[in-house]
């Protein structure tokens, strides 16, 4: 029997946006994951609000840690500019030094 891993939501900051409902996210955590739009997202017409620079929570796959799927997009202004600033400090201090 397999475990499962719990699940760990993390906040990313959309870098490109691809046909077919995919994102290039940068994570908190340092990484750059090829991430998913799912079926509940694109049926609340919500894939048409996330665009280059948003912040978004995702979910990485227990199978394969370089790909995710998106939850949601953080709607709150504010955090949303607080979370984006503090992803890509991590993410290129950590790559460029």
């Amino acid at each position: 029997m397999l475990k499962k891993k719990k699940t760990s939501k993390i906040y990313g900051v959309v870098e490109t946006i691809y046909r077919g409902q995919r994102l290039n996210v940068i994570c908190s955590d340092g990484k750059k994951r090829n991430a998913r739009v799912p079926g509940r997202l694109k049926i609340r017409r919500r894939l048409s609000k996330i665009n280059n620079g948003d912040v978004v929570e995702i979910e990485p796959w227990n199978v394969d840690d370089e790909k995710c799927d998106v939850i949601s997009r953080v709607s709150n202004e504010s955090r949303a500019k607080k979370l984006n600033n503090e992803i890509l400090d991590n993410f290129f201090n950590k790559y460029l030094k």
